[in-house]
């Protein structure tokens, strides 16, 4: 068993959580990204068997540019990328002057805790870095990436530093009559809870050979599943009855016909769907 702590800045990441919201909270990508760090390791022998991964908020800058008011105002707009065409205009063959994306971007740095079943040292960290300098997460550049190899649990606690610890606040909307208004109320009475996209439900059972599928993997239609993160400074969240253990890491699985990311002790995350479609 060996514990990772890596330090990550990340250049221009996606806050969008869907159509409907926006947090610099890329807690499903952050997850998922360590997924594929551990395949990719995989391939040259020496995967990580990551089980479980804590995150770390530790400080975010968005992408905001202040225009100019009549009366001398500034006022803040998101900083919007320009791509060929309007996001949904169908013009394919008569690009616009302005193709603004709905887009909106942020500057991270997050620390992430990773438990890990391989047996890893020091000089494999360097490997780790270079490989994580050469993915993406939230569709944001990875500039730099710092991996520590400490010696035990606690140790691992300690390198984490200041920031703030992020848990899944989503029991807030359990057996709530109207989920949506749950969600809003709870994130107006807490300044640290925050909507994020946590995972994804399938519409449809996974197609083969669907036209424009990524490396002709099976591709189904699914729709976001909206849930609520809790910031914690890393002080209040060590102290807390039982304190920060291994079991409040985020793990990834199938709920039914849900995809999902989670560090609920309580919630069993199976690792294929199990409800036919």
């Amino acid at each position: 068993m060996t514990y990772l702590v890596i330090d990550l800045q990340v250049s221009k990441a996606s806050m969008l959580q869907s159509i409907d919201f926006i947090a610099p909270a890329p807690v499903f990508a952050a997850v998922m990204a360590m997924h594929a760090l551990d395949m990719e390791l995989g391939k040259r022998g020496q995967g990580l068997g990551v089980r479980g991964v804590g995150l770390v908020h530790r400080h975010c800058t968005p992408w905001i540019e202040y225009l100019e008011k009549k009366g001398g105002w500034l006022d803040p707009s998101l900083v919007h990328r320009r791509g060929a065409c309007p996001f949904d205009s169908g013009q394919k063959k008569n690009p616009s002057g302005v193709p603004l994306q709905p887009d909106a971007l942020t500057d991270l740095e997050w620390t992430l805790l990773l438990d890990c079943t391989a047996d890893l040292d020091v000089a494999f960290a360097r490997d780790i870095e270079r490989q994580l300098l050469r993915m993406r997460l939230a569709g944001g550049n990875i500039l730099s990436a710092k991996v520590c190899v400490p010696k035990d649990w606690s140790d691992a606690l300690s390198a984490l530093g200041a920031g703030f610890w992020i848990d899944d606040a989503s029991d807030l909307l359990r057996d709530q009559p109207d989920p949506l208004m749950a969600l809003l109320q709870a994130t107006r009475s807490g300044a640290w809870i925050v909507p994020a996209n946590l995972g994804y439900a399938l519409l449809e059972s996974p197609q083969e050979r669907r036209p424009g599928a990524r490396d002709a993997k099976p591709h189904a239609f699914a729709e976001h599943m909206i849930g609520l993160l809790r910031y914690t400074s890393m002080r209040t969240a060590r102290d807390r009855e039982g304190g920060l253990l291994p079991d409040h890491l985020w793990r990834f699985g199938w709920d039914g016909d849900q995809f999902l990311v989670s560090n609920q002790a309580g919630l069993a995350l199976n690792p294929s769907p199990s409800t036919p479609l």
